[in-house]
């Protein structure tokens, strides 16, 4: 069915779900039910929003007309974007593709957790965080800190519990960052590298200008620094002032404290798609910038598909540009990530292979470390084996058109 074919109030009532967000010259339309975004000429939103106005498809074309003084085929462009998923006539729950967000938690509870006020105690705690490090050695993590008890298999596990809890926190609080300014989300498993990852999905972002995006994309790494600056401060006590803690307490923030350091230094690797890749992204005004460096990346060093081509040909000149540099970094990035196995965590788990072994094969099923050694294994085999059903199922999603 053609646009002409249908009635003005159903063209109206499809054009008025999208979101129109300036972009430079284009202009961002967007379908927030699934979250699918594609950048058009300005006109494009001119057009849009004359229909919106209760406009005809005919009389849309006129506005746009009169604004640009370029002649626009209003049913074409219609169609592009019915064909794109981003125009959708049908609506409801039933509606193919349809993503379901996540709200829950009203933006004036969540608002003040990232107002003015509260990045400026995110920041600094941040400056704390430097200047502790630098005027107490001693607080500074080592990976001795990663053992806190004195059976290391406990140890393990009890730190593995604790990356699960800091993972949560991390994600909820990009969550609660994107319900400060009314935008929903959704969390799904993803992977980084050689590592699996919880992931919060605040596509609806690009319904918000620009200067609004980077708050949910930095609260992840607010909440470790506040959580690390707590940790320091704490443990400083301890040492300089006799805070009362017991041992173990004060060893366990030691562990602590070297996980959100770790977590922070990995934000740093924005090769991997972390929070300071999306802000990266944003910053430098990119729609799809980790896509087009891979492809970008392939095409120099093997065959591309008919498809990518295409892909590559209809990316944004935005994109192509960076993607010409990004795709160095993060061939550079990914060599680092696969010496960095092959240097540290093939020879820890080395080392702790044998332990597992060891008290697996005595079958003691009466003895603690028995179990332990069989929790630790499961738990080795899990995280180094989800990527890749992981990356075969967004490889999936991909081809299906419903992740980008």
């Amino acid at each position: 069915m053609t646009t002409s074919q249908r009635q003005a109030s159903a063209v109206q009532a499809a054009a008025a779900r999208l979101s129109l967000v300036a972009e430079g010259d284009d202009v961002l339309v967007g379908n927030p039910a699934t979250a699918t975004f594609v950048a058009v000429p300005a006109v494009g939103g001119v057009v849009l929003s004359a229909l919106v106005e209760g406009h005809s498809v005919a009389e849309a074309a006129t506005v746009a007309f009169e604004h640009s003084q370029v002649e626009v085929d209003v049913e074409d462009f219609l169609a592009t974007l019915e064909e794109a998923g981003i125009l959708v006539y049908e609506e409801g729950p039933a509606l193919s593709g349809q993503v379901r967000w996540v709200s829950g938690v009203p933006s004036w509870l969540a608002r003040p957790l990232f107002g003015k006020v509260a990045w400026f105690c995110y920041g600094l705690a941040f400056l704390f965080v430097i200047v502790a490090f630098a005027a107490e050695p001693a607080l500074r993590p080592s990976f001795e800190d990663y053992l806190f008890v004195p059976d290391p298999m406990l140890s393990i596990i009890c730190a593995y519990a604790m990356s699960v809890v800091i993972m949560i926190a991390h994600e909820s609080w990009h969550w609660l960052a994107g319900r400060a300014i009314d935008v929903p989300a959704r969390f799904r498993l993803s992977y980084r590298g050689i590592f699996p990852a919880a992931e919060t999905d605040l596509s609806l972002l690009l319904t918000r200008p620009r200067r609004q995006r980077y708050g949910p994309m930095l609260a992840g790494p607010a909440f470790d620094v506040s959580l690390l600056a707590l940790a320091i401060g704490l443990r400083w006590a301890y040492f300089d002032l006799g805070l009362p803690l017991s041992d173990v307490l004060a060893r366990l923030l030691g562990a602590l404290i070297l996980m959100s350091v770790a977590n922070l230094v990995l934000q740093c690797a924005v090769f991997l798609r972390t929070d300071l890749y999306a802000v990266l992204a944003c910053a430098l005004h990119c729609d799809n910038l980790y896509r087009i460096s891979w492809l970008t990346m392939k095409e120099r060093l093997l065959p591309v598909s008919a498809e990518e081509s295409a892909e590559l040909d209809s990316a944004s000149a935005r994109d192509r540009a960076v993607a010409r540099w990004f795709s160095v970094l993060y061939l550079v990035g990914m060599f680092g990530v696969f010496w960095f196995l092959l240097n540290y965590l093939l020879p820890a788990a080395a080392g702790g292979f044998s332990w597992m072994v060891r008290d697996i094969l005595s079958l003691s099923t009466g003895s603690p470390t028995f179990w332990e050694a069989v929790v630790v294994a499961l738990l080795t085999a899990a995280s180094n084996l989800a990527p890749i059903p992981l990356a075969l199922r967004e490889r999936r999603l991909r081809r299906l058109g419903r992740l980008s």
